[in-house]
């Protein structure tokens, strides 16, 4: 993400567009907000901390289709330029379409299936067999006796779906990147004495 934002702010006679600068420094924002929202989910997992994980689950992929958005903007804007296809344009507006249809169902099925579990928590009950017997139920396995199994299915198949757009989303700069080289210049500091 930050590559492809220094290969949009370095690009020729886009000084002419400084719309398209401040929706790339923007679309950087979003990038980053993404990444800690992504390390929400992953350090506090849904059993233990539901609160964090969930709000880190918006993070990541709330700013993910935010960003693929503004990426869209800047590629349609970019053609002018020649920093992209039309074809890579059409391709991004479509993912970045697929992806909000994704974040919109499991926006609303993942609350909802919850408040169907929890409305259902002492109503279900699971007769007891070999398996279960001498275990306890786990509060993170679903079924479909317990309450809310189908929206949980669908906010679980549209978060996945979401988190592969946005893969396929990040798999469109290819090209561009083919275009550009990439180099880190380190310098030393010069030592003090202390």
């Amino acid at each position: 993400m930050y590559i492809h934002y220094k290969n949009v702010k370095t690009y020729k006679n886009i000084s002419e567009m400084p719309e398209v600068l401040k929706v790339n420094s923007f679309s950087l924002l979003l990038a980053a907000i993404s990444c800690i929202g992504m390390s929400m989910v992953a350090n506090f997992q849904y059993v233990n901390s539901p609160i964090p994980h969930l709000v880190g689950s918006v993070l990541v992929f709330g700013f993910a289709m935010l960003y693929c958005w503004c990426q869209s903007f800047i590629s349609y804007k970019g053609q002018a330029l020649g920093m992209n296809s039309k074809i890579s344009t059409v391709i991004r507006t479509m993912l970045s379409f697929a992806a909000t249809v994704f974040f919109v169902i499991c926006s609303v099925a993942t609350p909802y299936s919850i408040s169907q579990r929890r409305s259902h928590s002492g109503k279900a009950t699971v007769p007891p067999t070999a398996v279960n017997a001498t275990q306890p139920p786990r509060p993170n396995h679903w079924s479909r006796i317990t309450g809310g199994f189908d929206c949980h299915l669908a906010s679980s198949f549209s978060e996945w779906l979401l988190a592969f757009t946005v893969l396929l989303f990040s798999m469109t700069y290819f090209n561009e990147f083919k275009k550009i080289s990439l180099s880190i210049k380190t310098t030393p500091r010069e030592r003090t004495e202390l």
